[in-house]
Formats: structure tokens, sequence, C-alpha cells
């Protein structure tokens, strides 16, 4: 190894006639960085520590390919080639006359490195482009013992800022102004930037409503799914736990409907809830329906009231007590459920994400089941990105963000779950339930206090008469397909 920078130490006493001599001699600060094998560093080192730039081209020459990364050094009768790499990063060479006062001279940034000379003809290498030529001369290694793999220790790759092209923004207005149509009323108003900000309520155990609010700051995704169903219209009929006016129009419930048995079935997207709600609709005793996207909406506004103090005080200032709030919100949930679909003496309801809320469902609804669906999380968040399901905050360009995302909403959902205990929510696990569907299937209906019937393994059967799927759905042409019961 030979390294070389501008000058040699010398003492402080005797540096202005070294200098003059230096200057006189060797006008230029000369600086460079070179890896030799043993032998000829040594010669080397000699030849450039003497006055090399009188006679250096006789016996030291540089030849570089056209490719300016390789070449061969030829040093008196000896002829190596050599390698151009690039250093982790930027050496500021510095000068020195007395010992004590610095000068910053050249910087230093490549490094040469020279093999030991061969008798065979060089081959010629494969040319390459983009990023693979880059990282082929790029060294892993500082100029010390210390700095060893140092690029991938201390140098790691800058994070690509994403810009948001001009037509998404221009969607997500128009998404925007087109809720602000379809909402029953629209409020707004100034607020000072100094304004104080939202000041969240103390969590406490998961036993109490509390916990339904424990991680409101997620419902900032999940409300808006590509894979969800649209809305259709109610069918004709009579319905279950309700009263109707002879127009048509469905009668608030009265307090005993709150005492339904409901099923609710959630998780995280693309974890199976829509199979297990074919499978349940299929039942001749269960009713499902299509995702109504709905209820998970409801629950997120009221657990965003309850997690701003200001807002939960202006609620309370109108007349609007827990009581009041718990009434209105179990009628918006039994009169969506029931109106979704035809009768039936159990009624379910499939919103992935309505579980983030089950302590405080189970509170409304005490004699409600819950069915959590879980699936593996690399499968999951791979379905998700394949299928290009969006998700307000999954960032479908980063599998990490998404796992986390995954992670913390699977994890909400299993607490309140447990919360509430075995004997009112079961956790069902994807992969079971298509390797086992009869096993697990029973095991359900047991859970759910339903007699067992073969038709849920054959709900294929069904589609398309008593079972109705969304065109817009993403898993429905994998749900239209039966299981696999060898």
């Amino acid at each position: 190894m030979l390294w070389r920078g501008g000058s040699e130490r010398i003492k402080s006493e005797n540096y202005s006639q070294h200098f003059r001599n230096r200057q006189n001699n060797n006008p230029q600060n000369e600086g460079f960085f070179k890896f030799l094998y043993s032998e000829i560093a040594t010669k080397v080192q000699q030849f450039v520590e003497r006055d090399s730039h009188q006679t250096g081209h006789e016996r030291l020459n540089v030849n570089f390919d056209h490719n300016l990364r390789t070449g061969t050094i030829q040093f008196e009768h000896n002829t190596m080639r050599f390698t151009l790499y690039d250093l982790p990063c930027v050496i500021e060479m510095m000068k020195t006359l007395d010992n004590k006062t610095v000068y910053k001279i050249a910087d230093l940034c490549q490094m040469i490195v020279a093999n030991v000379p061969k008798h065979e003809p060089r081959k010629e290498e494969p040319e390459e482009v983009g990023d693979a030529k880059l990282e082929r001369y790029q060294w892993p290694d500082g100029i010390c013992p210390p700095l060893k793999n140092v690029r991938r220790k201390r140098f790691r790759k800058i994070k690509k800022k994403r810009y948001m092209d001009v037509a998404d923004v221009e969607r997500e207005l128009k998404r925007l102004l087109r809720s602000d149509l379809e909402a029953v009323s629209v409020r707004w108003e100034v607020v000072a930037a100094t304004e104080a900000e939202d000041v969240e309520m103390k969590q406490t155990q998961p036993t109490n409503e509390e916990v339904a609010s424990q991680h409101d700051d997620l419902y900032e995704y999940g409300l808006s799914l590509s894979e969800s169903e649209d809305e259709q219209d109610p069918a004709d009929g009579s319905r279950t736990f309700v009263q109707r006016h002879s127009d048509g129009r469905i009668v608030a419930p009265s307090a005993v409907d709150t005492l339904a048995a409901f099923i609710f079935i959630g998780g995280i997207p693309r974890s199976g809830t829509t199979l297990m709600r074919a499978m349940l609709d299929a039942h001749p005793e269960v009713r499902c329906g299509e995702e109504t996207r709905v209820i998970p909406r409801i629950l997120a506004l009221r657990a965003q009231w309850k997690k701003s103090e200001k807002e939960w005080k202006r609620l309370q200032e109108a007349g609007v007590s827990d009581e009041v709030l718990n009434s209105a919100v179990s009628a918006f949930i039994v009169n969506i459920i029931v109106g979704h679909g035809a009768q039936a003496p159990r009624l379910c309801n499939k919103d992935p994400f309505t579980l983030k809320s089950t302590t405080y469902l189970a509170e409304l609804f005490p004699k409600a089941k819950f069915i959590l669906m879980i699936r593996d999380g690399r499968a999951t968040v791979h379905s998700i990105i394949s299928r290009k399901v969006t998700i307000t905050g999954f960032d479908l360009n980063n599998f990490r963000q998404c796992l986390q995302k995954w992670n913390a909403g699977i994890q909400i959902m299993y607490e309140q779950c447990n919360a509430v205990g075995r004997a009112k929510c079961l956790p069902v696990y994807y992969e079971q339930l298509v390797l086992h569907p009869e096993r697990v299937m029973k095991r359900l209906l047991n859970f759910l206090n339903l007699p067992w019937n073969e038709s849920v393994l054959h709900h294929e059967m069904f589609i398309g008469k008593d079972i109705s799927l969304s065109k817009v759905e993403r898993s429905t042409d994998q749900v239209i397909k039966p299981l696999n019961l060898g």
C-alpha cells in the first residue's frame, strides 16, 4: 500500500528553507492512493519519496483503458493490471509545515488497486450498464482496519422522496368533493394556527369502552377500500327485528333489537373475510349480504369524537351524552344490517375494520358474536400489493411499511378479541380454513350456536342465487371457486 499527500513530515525549525526548496522543485501538490502488492510497494514508495516528478515518466507509467476504470501500471520492468474504485466517502488531504497548522490540499475520493502481474493474455470483460456498473466499482472498506465494510455499516442508501403526481392530487381532490356531496351535512370552521391541538384521552386496561379507542389513531387507514363491494338497494320484503311504515321506511329499532345475536366478521383486508362471509351465507339460517363499508365509518366518527376533548365537550354541551350517542350508533348499525338483505334467523355483517371496535360493539350488542380472520402477514401484504387493493395509510410501493401497518392493525383487533373473551370472539386462521374447512366450520358453527349443515362447504353452488358478490370486489374471482375438500 502506498499513500502520498503533497509533503513529508519535517522539523519545524527547518521548514522555511525546506518549503522554499520544495516550492522551487515541485510547485504542484500531488495526492494519490494506490494498493500494490508488497514487493513493488516498497520500491514505488522509495521512488515517489525522491524527486519522482523529474524522471517519473521514465520509470512509472499509468495507462487507462477506454472505460476509464481499468488499465495498466508499468513500473520499471513490471506491468500490473489495476482497477479504479470509488471510496465510501470523500477524504480530505491535509498538509502541515510545522506540525501545528494544517492546510487542506486535496480531496481524495478514488483509489487504484493493482493486481499481481500475470503473463496470461488479458480477457475482455463484459460491458455493464446502470446500477450494476456503479456497484462493481464501489470499494466497501475505508483506508484503515477499523473502517472495514464501512460502506454497508455507515453509508446506507438514501431513501428516495416520492413526489405525488398531479393526476393523483386531482383524483384525491375529486374524491373529497364527491364525499362532501354525498354527506348529509357539511360543516367547516377556520382554526387559528396557534390554537392548541386536541388532547388525547387517557387509556385504561382493555375492559371498558376506552379500549375501543386505545389505538384510534390507526383509523387513519382502513376506511377506504377498493376491494369493498358497492352498496345495493335493500331487497323487498319484511325485515327481521324492525318495523316498517306503510311506505316501506324502516322505523327506528327499539331497545330489544340490541339483544339480537348479530355476527360480525372482520380482520385485515385480504385475510379471507369475504370467503368466510360467503360460507356462512350458504347456511340456511344465516344471512350476511355484501359488505356495506358504512359501519366502520360510523365507529370511526364516534371514536374521533371521544378522542378529541374539544369535540366531546361540544357534544355534551349540545346534550349528547354517552347514552344518546350509544343509542344512535346502535340504531344506525341495526338499520344497516337488517336493511341490507333478506330475512333470516341470524344476521351477520362483514366489514374488515369493524373488529377494531370489538369491545364497544360487545357493549352495544351483548349477545353478538365476533369472527376475527387472521392470515399470515406476508401473504396478506403480498395479496394487497399484487391485487392493488387501495387502503388508506398503506404504501403499496413499500413492502416493509405495509407489513408494519398490518402488524399494528391485527394487534389491535387481537387485543380487542381477547378483551371480550373467547366466548364472544373466535380467531379463525385462514390457512386452517382452506386446508381443513370441515373441521374449522364445525367448530365455528358450534361457537355460533348453529346446527351443522353441509351447505357451508359448497358455497359456490349458492353464488348468484342466495349469495351475492360485488363485481368490483377483488376476491370475487377466487370466492366463486369451490374449496378443496380432498
